[in-house]
């Protein structure tokens, strides 16, 4: 055979192996070798018979035909694993999806009620755990809006650990001798009386000293902050307002730098304007005044202002507290008398300020969060059980090419399509939510103002609908993929019962049955400590008590004569108001955040013993039988009680048993530390709950106003109608006294009280309402399992009722496997509930972390709600007739 016959046969060779390129990999490796050897026979038949031409038209012929049906192959390919759900083996991902998210969509309205029941499930999990996040992050998340707020300490005293309010003096101390502060400042929130307007106002201000704008670091929007010539004495008063005091009292006016107001009868010049929506985190301020001025005393045994600083550059909290123990050794050294087992502690200002409610709302978060896991688990067994009904789906696209992956992936897109549905129902419910949170919320909790669905929410919002998506689907996914073609198909058509999906539902419903358990003795548990914050007897009557604060100025009542001449003037008019049936003046009311404790010796007391402490009033000779406190022994205050009269005081039980055990204390004395006076007790009253209805009780003492006035005092008056119908009276009678004396704080006993438990009732409140959404959670997981198994079981129901079994036993025998997952669910979710009440234990009160009234409750509540929903499917069971069954 010659040379170019040889080349012509191999170039045949080559290009028919080309066009057998265009069948799909796996014919090509089945077919390809015969297909070759077929050709390389034809050709060299025709090549052997002397005809080279027919040799060369059979093999181009060979080549285009095979060319043509290889590329006519693969289109049939692609429309099978189209028709199957299998698009390019992972190539063609985006094409993949869309086919997906086109099956999802009709499979939802194929099923309109499952898929609603799913929406509804996830928009409860999800709205919720939304709402929830958002308190969390405005509150503990969120850093004050200010430069570096990681840089912003608070610098406290503390006694014996305890953290404790600095003196002016040692704060000064403090900043002379401390590195690691590049400013400190004092900071003390106080109303001000506004005066010179048509009607005196009360502005909520700020005594600070000028270090506070380095500290803030945020430029006044007009004019200039406070300077260290500000603070120095006999300097002119200047003030800096902010943005809607400047609108409010100025109208806004440009001109507002240099303007006068009268604060606490001084007259201030306004050197600056703060901007728009500045908010010192501390308070509402609306003045910020020169420390200087500040009614409260300013020595160093005065521990009533707050430090707050900026750490200098490269200077940690831990480094700052190291300095502050060498510090506050020096202060114990230079002053011992005032500052001996004193020391100094730094906190990071968004810990110190959320300290309060930190613990409440991470317990929260945590006990919502179980309320997306029920959500969670609930939705993966309806969708375990929907497989069941769609395994004959399952099984054709299995058979038609579809593998696990395929499937699953099918699965998690329809469960993330239904998440992402319950997603945007979520945000709605917890756009409702978020202001009845807000409003329910305790008032002084840090943060609060700044509480909204916004972009962080929503971004969290997303990721938890995603994650609960994939969560959710994950087990389905799981459990189709395990399912054989073979039994699939063979099951087809037959009322089969699918053993592992029943498992695997009954499972998730033990597990949803825990959640709730959880969620139920939780609630129960801050449910009974409210009832017992709101059956502690508080020692005094809140009926129709109208309560408001005043405070005086110093510079235009100057002598105790006048102090104590305007408060009996301010009661005697009032008095006089329709609708008042009694008037009297205390200076701190019961609960109302006031309070003065004193250290005092009594005449038991031993040389060298520890002083005690007790709260101190000062109260007109009506308070007692205004708030209804009882008289134990001997009198209260009268006219005998007169200014140059020997000092009488009333004692509360508590003070009256610790100080004179099984005595009397009738005539006894008490010594004030540092005063040059010996009181002598009058009377013994009742115990009255004067800082927090919680709290341990402190022993108190009473004094009468015309012995020991003040500045401060607040107004109580006992109506004969509610009584804030008489605000506007009792104000006017007020101004006919003193036209310049402002009033403010006007409120209810009764509202006092409320607020001060508000914080128990907020948190007991929404774990109840989460308890309850994770009951009918349980509710629709243990009917549905129920009833697909009476469903699988009907043959054998039927078998067992013709062979002689009553409708009795049938109907036990369900409500029994529907009570076993209760108990088991029961079991768990108690232990889960002991961790949980442990680490919650220091919000209960009165109440133990292991209160068997609330495990009892919640294994009878969910007992009930468990026959309940094993009710309906047993009594179906019950009702089957035998002959339909076996026919």
């Amino acid at each position: 055979m010659s040379s170019d016959v040889r080349l012509c046969a191999r170039a045949c060779r080559w290009f028919f192996k080309q066009a057998l390129r265009s069948y799909p990999p796996a014919f090509r490796h089945r077919f390809g070798p015969d297909m070759m050897r077929a050709f390389d026979d034809g050709l060299e038949g025709r090549r052997a018979g002397s005809r080279p031409v027919e040799s060369l038209w059979f093999a181009a012929r060979a080549t285009l035909d095979t060319a043509v049906n290889g590329l006519g192959e693969r289109r049939l390919c692609a429309r099978r694993r189209r028709a199957a759900g299998t698009i390019g083996g992972g190539r063609e991902p985006w094409t993949a999806f869309t086919q997906d998210l086109k099956f999802a969509l009709r499979l939802m309205r194929r099923r309109p009620g499952f898929s609603l029941l799913t929406v509804l499930t996830f928009a409860v999990g999800i709205g919720a755990s939304a709402a929830v996040f958002s308190l969390v992050d405005a509150t503990l998340l969120k850093s004050v809006d200010l430069p570096e707020p990681r840089q912003l300490v608070v610098v406290m005293e503390t006694y014996q650990g305890a953290p404790r309010q600095m003196s002016f003096e040692n704060l000064l101390d403090v900043r002379r001798q401390s590195r690691a502060f590049e400013a400190l400042t004092a900071f003390r929130a106080q109303s001000i009386n506004l005066t010179g307007l048509d009607t005196p106002d009360r502005v909520r201000g700020a005594f600070v000293t000028s270090d506070l704008f380095a500290v803030v670091r945020v430029p006044p929007a007009l004019g200039r902050p406070l300077q260290p010539q500000d603070d120095v004495p006999n300097a002119p008063a200047a003030v800096v307002i902010n943005h809607e005091a400047w609108l409010r009292y100025f109208a806004g006016a440009p001109d507002v730098l240099g303007r006068t107001v009268q604060l606490n009868n001084v007259t201030f010049t306004v050197v600056g304007v703060m901007p728009v929506g500045f908010r010192f985190p501390m308070d509402a301020v609306e003045v910020w005044v020169p420390a200087r001025f500040s009614p409260t005393s300013l020595a160093r045994d005065a521990r009533n202002v707050v430090a707050i600083g900026r750490l200098a550059p490269g200077t940690t909290l831990d480094s700052a507290g190291g300095e502050l123990t060498s510090v506050a050794a020096a202060l114990s050294a230079a002053a011992p008398e005032v500052n001996r087992d004193f020391g100094l502690r730094a906190f990071q200002l968004q810990e110190w300020l959320t300290f309060d409610v930190k613990d409440q709302l991470v317990i929260l978060f945590g006990l919502v969060l179980l309320l997306l896991a029920a959500a969670c688990a609930s939705v993966s067994g309806l969708q375990i059980g929907a497989i069941s009904s769609r395994r004959a789906e399952v099984a054709v696209r299995a058979a038609l090419g579809a593998g696990r992956k395929r499937l699953a992936r099918q699965l998690l897109t329809e469960h993330l399509l239904l998440a992402l549905a319950g997603g945007v129902c979520g945000l709605l419910l917890a756009q409702t939510l978020v202001p009845y949170a807000v409003a329910a919320a305790p008032q002084t909790t840090f943060g609060l103002d700044r509480v909204s669905v916004d972009g962080r929410v929503v971004a969290f919002l997303l990721f938890v609908t995603l994650a609960a998506g994939v969560l959710s689907g994950l087990l389905p996914a799981w459990q189709s993929g395990r399912e054989s073609i073979a039994r699939s198909l063979a099951g087809i058509g037959r009322s089969t019962a699918d053993h592992r999906g029943t498992r695997v539902r009954r499972w998730l419903v033990a597990s949803q049955i825990a959640l709730a358990a959880m969620l139920l003795t939780t609630g129960g548990l801050l449910v009974r400590s409210y009832l017992a914050v709101a059956a502690v007897d508080p020692g005094f009557s809140t009926d129709r008590i109208l309560t408001l604060e005043y405070r005086l100025p110093t510079n235009k009542y100057q002598t105790p004569a006048s102090q104590v001449r305007f408060h009996e003037d301010v009661a005697a008019v009032v008095a006089r108001v329709p609708g008042v049936t009694r008037v009297a003046l205390v200076r701190a009311a019961p609960l109302s955040g006031n309070g003065n404790r004193v250290s005092l010796h009594t005449d038991r007391a031993s040389p060298g013993d520890e002083p005690e402490q007790a709260e101190l009033n000062t109260v007109t000779d009506d308070y007692f039988r205004v708030l209804r406190i009882p008289v134990l022994e001997g009198r209260t205050f009268d006219a005998r009680d007169h200014a140059t009269a020997p000092v009488g005081v009333v004692v509360s039980r508590a003070f009256a048993e610790r100080s004179w055990p099984g005595g009397e204390a009738i005539g006894r004395e008490i010594v004030p530390v540092g005063l040059p006076i010996r009181a002598r007790v009058i009377g013994v009253v009742g115990d009255v709950r004067q800082r927090s209805l919680i709290a341990e009780e402190v022993p108190a003492i009473y004094v009468r106003n015309a012995q020991s006035p003040g500045v401060f005092m607040t107004l109580v008056a006992e109506t004969d109608r509610d009584p804030l119908a008489v605000v506007d009276s009792v104000r006017h009678a007020i101004w006919e006294v003193d036209a310049d004396q402002p009033v403010w704080k006007i409120r209810t006993l009764e509202s006092l009280v409320a607020a001060d438990s508000q914080g128990n009732r907020f948190l007991s409140a929404t774990l109840v309402i989460f308890a309850a959404a994770s009951l009918v959670l349980v509710m629709a997981g243990l009917y549905g399992v129920v009833s697909q198994s009476v469903a699988a079981r009907a043959r054998e129901i039927g078998v067992r009722m013709a062979l002689g079994a009553d409708r009795g036993a049938v109907l036990r025998g369900v409500l029994r496997s529907g009570l076993r997952l209760t108990a088991a669910g029961l079991v768990a979710g108690g232990l889960g509930a002991v961790i949980v009440a442990r680490l919650m234990g220091g919000l209960l009160f009165q109440t133990s972390p292991f209160d068997p009234l609330a495990y009892a409750l919640t294994a009878v509540v969910l007992g009930i709600v468990s026959l309940a929903a094993c009710y309906l499917p047993a009594r179906r069971a019950a009702r089957v007739e035998p002959v339909h069954v076996l026919r």
